[in-house]
């Protein structure tokens, strides 16, 4: 699991899957809501020290150099515009649970107030 922040404020967190996809989310230039996306699998391939992405709709391939930072954090470019780039930061287990526990929306109903089972089991991402 990595955490990422970039240039213009997005920030967000997220896996590479083994399939060569990811699933993550985001919130772009740190406003506004949290957007849930899966990229499917062989979306993204390695080329040498770059990663490029291969997205539906897109008419080019979009690669990032990637720069490695520390042993737990590197720095990924839009390949040709450095100025443009996102900071990733592995994430231990325990942090990104603290973290989900943070972010998770909070209840509209008062602790010990019963709901119906049906809505107790209900998820809304």
């Amino acid at each position: 699991m990595f955490a990422f922040s970039c240039f213009d404020g997005t920030r967000g967190a997220g896996r590479i899957l083994d399939d060569m996809g990811a699933a993550g989310a985001v919130q772009f230039n740190g406003s506004g809501p949290v957007r849930h996306l899966r990229l499917p699998g062989n979306t993204l391939q390695v080329r040498g020290q770059a990663v490029c992405a291969s997205i539906k709709g897109i008419p080019f391939e979009p690669c990032f150099n990637l720069d490695r930072r520390d042993e737990r954090s590197f720095r990924g470019s839009v390949s040709g515009m450095g100025f443009a780039y996102c900071d990733f930061r592995h994430q231990g287990a325990a942090q990104m649970l603290l973290a989900r526990a943070v972010a998770r929306p909070r209840s509209l109903h008062p602790p010990g107030h019963s709901r119906s089972a049906d809505a107790a089991h209900a998820e809304i991402s």
